[in-house]
């Protein structure tokens, strides 16, 4: 992780890695974070409404690099999760089947029958 500010700007660098190799990742900034410019691996991705809500798909074994420009020198909060599909069975939880007459809703499909470890961090 680098962290660099001058003229009231920030630019954090970070390498995001899965460490249950899943194959999807989000990473959402806080409300209160102005962030002014967002890339994924070299790629300029547009925050949305000064705010980063990043999905990723099909996360390489080496993870990802992000680089962030944040306006001001306030804590940076952001929340990183990623996605394993199916249910863990690990929790202690028996797990069943959804019953064949019912069917997953359309809302948020790339997030049916996932598993998610989740945690917020400040910088």
């Amino acid at each position: 992780m680098d962290d660099a500010e001058a003229g009231g700007v920030r630019k954090l660098r970070f390498r995001i890695v899965s460490a249950r190799a899943a194959p999807m990742m989000e990473v959402v900034s806080d409300e209160n974070s102005e962030i002014v410019s967002a890339w994924v691996n070299d790629k300029e991705i547009a925050p949305d409404e000064k705010r980063l809500e990043l999905r990723y798909f099909d996360i390489p074994k080496e993870g990802i690099e992000l680089v962030l420009t944040v306006k001001g020198s306030g804590p940076l909060g952001l929340r990183v999760a990623d996605y394993v599909n199916g249910l863990a069975e690990s929790t202690g939880i028996a797990m069943q089947d959804r019953p064949a007459d019912l069917m997953p809703t359309w809302r948020m499909s790339w997030i049916q029958n996932t598993s998610a470890v989740s945690r917020s961090y400040s910088f």
